[in-house]
């Protein structure tokens, strides 16, 4: 006996019966809500909501001229340095506490202005 004939057979002994009028009442009320949710979908994709965007054009007032900078190597004090914008890696090994007495000055080019998050790392000559 195949799936239908069983869906059948429970079909005609379960007395569940059905008006003309109540289908059409099922029908009625499906296309309603099928109805709704389409239109309320289709409103939703095609509105579009404009967003600003607030671009950020120059850096927050208490580090607008500051940048970090991190001395390691050989120098007395190696870390990380908070300098000013367009001091140079002389300036940074100083804040540092100067050279070691083993450290390799021709190593780096002392003139070079520092950019933030930049590393300045003095080689020594023992090296």
């Amino acid at each position: 006996m195949s799936i239908k004939d069983h869906f059948e057979e429970w079909w005609i002994a379960s007395e569940f019966q059905v008006s003309k009028n109540q289908i059409i009442a099922i029908v009625i009320l499906a296309s309603i809500i099928g109805g709704s949710w389409l239109i309320t979908y289709l409103k939703q994709t095609n509105t579009v909501v404009p967003v600003k965007v607030k671009e950020q054009t120059a850096k927050p007032k208490n580090i607008a001229n500051k940048m970090l900078v991190h001395v390691g190597g050989a120098v007395k004090s190696p870390d990380v340095y908070e300098l000013k914008q367009g001091q140079r890696a002389i300036d940074a090994i100083k804040m540092a506490g100067g050279f070691t007495k083993d450290a390799d000055k021709d190593s780096l080019n002392l003139a070079a202005v520092l950019k933030d998050s930049q590393k300045v790392l003095v080689l020594s000559k023992n090296k």
